[in-house]
């Protein structure tokens, strides 16, 4: 059964205003060949839809004139993925990513493996560049003011009436 057949037979079922679909397999003609070739590969291709492709399931008749059809809950996101070829073309290129995905993460363990203390390393390098880091910032601050040991504030006095803002110097005794 080829791919192009199951999304025919899919789209089949979307066009039906119930989920079901009756196949009579009594009352067979079989005086005409074609017609029971028909039947038979017809037959074959929903029993292929339900038990290999999964797409279709089986519902019990009472009368047991004919059998009816509906959609599993894969057979329903076929359908609203757009019919079983997107459905295919997609499954196609999550594989592809997942691929790439193990791909990736095998260069990644191989790297670990390589170089395992690499990690160790730099945490102890970034480490060492903070520890000089502060040093450098803490002379910086002694180079700019060696003698001053007193610094200079400026506060702005916010008076009512709108009445312009007056900078007002203040000696800090610290």
């Amino acid at each position: 059964m080829t791919d192009k057949e199951i999304d025919e037979i899919l789209k089949k079922f979307e066009n039906q205003q119930y989920p079901l679909i009756p196949f009579e397999y009594q009352n067979d003609d079989y005086s005409d060949e074609y017609k029971l070739a028909d039947k038979i590969t017809e037959s074959i291709n929903f029993t292929y839809l339900i038990e290999e492709v999964k797409l279709l399931r089986l519902v019990e008749n009472v009368k047991a004139e004919f059998n009816l059809y509906s959609l599993t809950a894969k057979g329903r996101k076929v359908l609203r993925q757009g019919g079983w070829i997107k459905y295919l073309e997609r499954k196609e290129k999550i594989e592809i990513k997942k691929e790439k995905k193990e791909d990736f993460e095998l260069k990644i363990l191989e790297f670990q493996a390589k170089y395992p203390r690499l990690p160790y390393y730099i945490a102890f390098a970034s480490v060492l560049i903070s520890f000089l880091a502060f040093i450098n910032s803490y002379n910086s601050d002694n180079k700019i003011n060696p003698n001053t040991s007193e610094k200079e504030l400026y506060i702005l006095k916010d008076t009512l009436y709108a009445k312009p803002q007056v900078k007002e110097k203040i000696q800090d005794s610290l």
